[in-house]
C-alpha cells in the first residue's frame, strides 16, 4: 500500500472547499438548533443560494475567490428581496415584522 498516497488525498480531502462549507453550515445548525433550541428553516435558503452559487462559478472556472465574491453576492440580494418582501405593503400580513 502507499501510506504516502493515501495520507496526501487525506489532507487534500480535509483542506478542500468542500469540507470546509459542510463544516461552518454544520456549526451553524448545531449553534442554532442545538444551543438555542430554535426551530428555523431559514438558513437553508442562504445555504442553497450559496452553495448553488459557489458550484456554477466554479463549474465554469471562475477563481476560488472570485466564487466566494458570487456567494457573497447572491446572499445579500436574497437579504434584500426578503427585507423588500417584508416592509413592502403587497403583502397583507404585517404582523410578522
Amino acid at each position: 500500500m502507499d501510506f504516502q498516497n493515501i495520507l496526501f488525498n487525506a489532507i487534500n480531502e480535509i483542506l478542500s472547499p468542500t469540507t470546509a462549507a459542510y463544516a461552518l453550515a454544520a456549526m451553524g445548525l448545531a449553534v442554532h438548533f442545538g444551543y438555542t433550541g430554535l426551530l428555523n428553516f431559514g438558513q437553508a435558503a442562504y445555504l442553497l443560494v450559496g452553495s448553488y452559487g459557489f458550484a456554477i462559478a466554479t463549474i465554469n472556472g471562475w477563481p476560488f475567490f472570485a466564487a466566494l465574491a458570487v456567494t457573497i453576492v447572491l446572499s445579500l440580494i436574497l437579504t434584500n428581496n426578503q427585507r423588500l418582501a417584508i416592509l413592502c405593503g403587497t403583502c397583507g400580513n404585517h404582523r410578522a415584522v
